[in-house]
């Protein structure tokens, strides 16, 4: 990716994103003013996490995030932008399908919920990693 686009969409160009993240992720200048939102809450879900930009934002503002991602790959640069933002210790990262992981969580406040559409092309496929 190049450094200049990724520092523009993310206001840091050392975070860890491949074209499918770098295409789904929100731009900084929004995700902290929706993060702001769930201040009032204490353990926050982001579903289809990607590479975690969403949860990196609520975990300035929250207990604990519940990070869930079916793609090991996106979830692996969540983790790495996690760690790079400090924020690591605040959150708690799931392999797996948000549909199939949902009853096993107890105590979540609030969900942000973006699905993984936003694909290149508009490519609507599910991942089956």
């Amino acid at each position: 990716m190049n450094k200049l686009e990724i520092l523009e969409k993310y206001g840091n160009d050392s975070y860890y994103v491949d074209k499918d993240t770098f295409h789904m992720g929100i731009d900084y200048r929004l995700s902290d003013g929706i993060a702001k939102r769930f201040g009032k809450f204490k353990i926050v879900l982001d579903t289809c996490t990607g590479a975690g930009f969403m949860a990196k934002a609520i975990a300035k503002y929250v207990k604990k995030v519940i990070a869930i991602d079916i793609d090991e790959a996106h979830l692996n640069q969540a983790k790495a932008n996690a760690e790079i933002n400090g924020v690591n210790l605040k959150i708690e990262f799931i392999k797996g399908n948000v549909l199939e992981e949902i009853n096993s969580l107890d105590n979540i406040d609030a969900a942000f919920l973006d699905p993984d559409w936003a694909r290149p092309g508009n490519d609507k496929k599910i991942h089956v990693h």
